[in-house]
């Protein structure tokens, strides 16, 4: 879990709540400051495939203005 940042942790915890039943969809929806309908797209992409589902898959890449930046260098 090191790899989240602070807003992906806040997601995971969440979505861990509201499956545990600590919480209802309508206040992690508060908490998280997105609808309904996207705390169910964060469940079932949990259920799939766990908590790797809440990492930015842009992590790790660079934007295509500095990847010509680096060519251009």
């Amino acid at each position: 879990m090191s790899d989240l940042s602070e807003n992906e942790i806040k997601k995971l915890n969440t979505i861990k709540r509201v499956l545990d039943g600590e919480c209802t969809k309508q206040e992690a929806s508060e908490t998280l400051e997105i609808s309904i309908r996207q705390i169910n797209r964060l469940i079932v992409k949990y259920n799939e495939e766990g908590e790797l589902c809440f990492i930015h898959k842009n992590n790790d890449s660079h934007s295509v203005k500095w990847e010509s930046l680096l060519r251009s260098a």
